[in-house]
């Protein structure tokens, strides 16, 4: 029988070193280190249409909005590059590394088919636990489908579905208000729609 796989677990202090000297992103998951990817044209076009839309409207502000360079710590074992951040004038960065972000006021992840799962799953948990955080939007890059996640209080959030380009999704918490085709408007993608599978086979009359 074959011995099971071990996984290696690395250090923080293993991880940032890491990631210093390479010239490629790497997430860090409880001790787990984990790729990002290269993003496609399409991912990098969605990302820029997204936070130009929420730059235009907090010009005025004291607030900012970075691209996935900026490290956003989850908790005190998880370390992510999110494809947007918002952050506003009381920032706070980690003590012993100026590029780590602690209090995120809004995060966006643009899904990919390796992402997926982990950005509806295990970002989605880790997201909620940061206290800053009022908005975090999933959004999907080959057609018009945006989930958002917006707190209400400390443990309650509402999740609304946008699907098409004529809707408007409301951060009420920043009191801004951004049509969905802003987001998507350099990318000519189907409307969304949402695919309903039975976990069963139906039985048809004879």
């Amino acid at each position: 029988m074959n011995a099971a796989r071990q996984i290696e677990l690395l250090s923080e202090d293993e991880y940032f070193e890491l990631d210093e000297r390479s010239t490629r992103k790497h997430e860090f998951w409880c001790g787990q280190v984990i790729l990002r990817k290269a993003a496609t044209p399409q991912h990098v076009i969605l990302a820029g249409q997204i936070v130009t839309a929420l730059a235009t409207r907090l010009s005025e502000t004291l607030c900012e909005v970075g691209t996935s360079d900026l490290k956003v710590k989850a908790n005190d074992e998880i370390y992510v590059f999110p494809d947007v951040v918002v952050w506003c004038e009381n920032a706070q960065l980690d003590a012993c590394r100026d590029n780590v972000l602690l209090n995120p006021l809004v995060l966006v992840e643009i899904l990919s088919l390796s992402t997926e799962s982990i950005d509806r799953g295990a970002k989605l948990a880790a997201y909620q636990t940061i206290s800053s955080l009022l908005d975090y939007l999933i959004v999907w890059p080959d057609m018009v489908q945006i989930e958002h996640y917006a707190r209400q209080n400390e443990t309650d959030w509402r999740f609304r579905r946008y699907l098409n380009r004529n809707q408007t999704i409301e951060f009420a918490a920043l009191g801004l208000e951004i049509p969905v085709a802003e987001f998507y408007r350099r990318l000519d993608v189907p409307e969304g729609v949402i695919n309903l599978e039975l976990p069963f086979e139906s039985e048809t009359d004879e």
